[in-house]
């Protein structure tokens, strides 16, 4: 490993053993856990356009963000949207979405379990309640009836 930490693939021996192994395939998930901790987000398509504009009007080119671990939705944990990826890329349902990579404040972090869900909410900024409570009806008006 590239990198000194702890391995992550679940019974990696017994996994590995008379295991047939290609060029470049990946064999075992090496992370270092006493380090920095991030989160990878997947933000639809359909939304991306309120985090880049959000980032865009943010002079310190940063996004609040809150999220919950689905090991642990009791407790909201705190983090910073850092950057997003250029172009989509098919989700594992299909749906096209942008990679985000969100650091997170370690000290809300209780028991973290690498590889986790995480459901998000970004600061986007404010808007009217109404807008926000019917956006995605005007979404889909705007994109497949007016255009």
């Amino acid at each position: 490993s590239p990198i000194d930490g702890t391995v992550l693939t679940w019974e990696a021996r017994r996994r590995l053993e008379q295991l047939p192994v290609q060029a470049n395939q990946p064999v075992l998930s090496v992370a270092k856990l006493d380090g920095p901790w991030q989160v990878e987000l997947m933000i639809p398509q359909n939304r991306v356009g309120y985090v880049t504009r959000a980032l865009q009007e943010n002079p310190a080119k940063q996004l609040e963000t809150e999220f919950v671990l689905a090991t642990n939705p009791n407790v909201r944990i705190k983090g910073r949207l850092l950057r997003i990826a250029e172009r989509a890329e098919a989700d594992p349902s299909g749906a096209l979405a942008f990679r985000a990579i969100v650091e997170v404040d370690k000290a809300g972090l209780t028991n973290p379990q690498p590889g986790a869900g995480v459901s998000s909410r970004g600061n986007c900024g404010q808007q009217p309640v109404g807008f926000v409570w019917v956006f995605q009806i005007v979404d889909f008006v705007r994109t497949h009836l007016w255009f």
